[in-house]
């Protein structure tokens, strides 16, 4: 039997998510802010760094996908998304400019992918998640902290737009 608070946090996980499906704009105006936000992103990284977002909000505001499982690879040339075969295809209509890949570990695949070092977020993921990526990747591994918060704090087109038609 499940509890009367679980499911009421199921639902308000769904509601939330649908909310935030309507909230995001649709066609060339997502895409714009999309490619901008990941753009403003690589110029907080290092130079060469990748960043793995983890926190799916965030992958929401960098990528619009919406679904409950991926992660999200910001390498300096590329953008890609990794999620399993459920949201294969909601994931190719809701991401622009960014690949997307199935697999069945996401935080595997992703971060066995090259680079010069990579920054992960290390306020949304468990010390085992961070043991098991420093022992799988070959490149220097550094604790990011607040990076897509930090840009999230600054409203773009689109969410001011979106801000003054809720008001």
């Amino acid at each position: 039997r499940v509890s009367t608070h679980v499911t009421d946090q199921r639902y308000r996980a769904r509601n939330d998510q649908r909310i935030w499906c309507e909230l995001l704009p649709l066609g060339p105006a997502r895409t714009i802010a999309t490619v901008n936000r990941i753009q403003r992103l690589r110029e907080l990284l290092e130079p060469g760094e990748s960043l793995l977002v983890t926190h799916l909000i965030n992958v929401r505001y960098l990528c619009g996908f919406t679904g409950s499982y991926g992660v999200l690879l910001i390498s300096p040339d590329e953008a890609i998304l990794f999620t399993d075969s459920r949201y294969t295809l909601a994931a190719s209509a809701q991401c622009f400019d960014v690949e997307v890949r199935t697999c069945t570990n996401a935080l595997q695949e992703a971060v066995v992918h090259p680079s010069h070092s990579l920054a992960v977020e290390s306020e949304h993921i468990s010390l085992a998640q961070y043991s098991h990526i420093a022992n799988t990747t070959q490149v220097p591994l550094r604790e990011s902290k607040g990076l897509v918060e930090q840009l999230r704090v600054v409203k773009d087109a689109s969410e001011i737009a979106l801000i003054r038609e809720a008001c």
